[in-house]
């Protein structure tokens, strides 16, 4: 049965490794927007885009938090989702 378990586990490590690596590629380019548009390099903004930009920054720091708990293997935490 162990046997099973070990064959069993190779495809499941592989599949994780895949997810984290496309989610990592994508949350580092929503970090990088975010970062762009929260420096003014674009334009100023108003108080309220810059608090909206700012909570899905934070938001996105908590997935990309997930996504390492996910890749180490580490079971889930609660936590909350900021929402306007």
């Amino acid at each position: 049965m162990s046997d099973v378990r070990v064959g069993a586990a190779a495809p499941k490590a592989e599949f994780v490794a895949a997810i984290t690596h496309d989610l990592r590629a994508a949350l580092t380019a929503i970090i990088g927007s975010f970062e762009i548009l929260l420096s003014d390099r674009v334009g100023e903004l108003s108080t309220e885009q810059r608090e909206i930009l700012a909570m899905g920054s934070r938001n996105t720091d908590r997935l990309v938090e997930a996504v390492e708990r996910l890749d180490a293997g580490l079971p889930r935490t609660s936590s909350s989702v900021e929402v306007s």
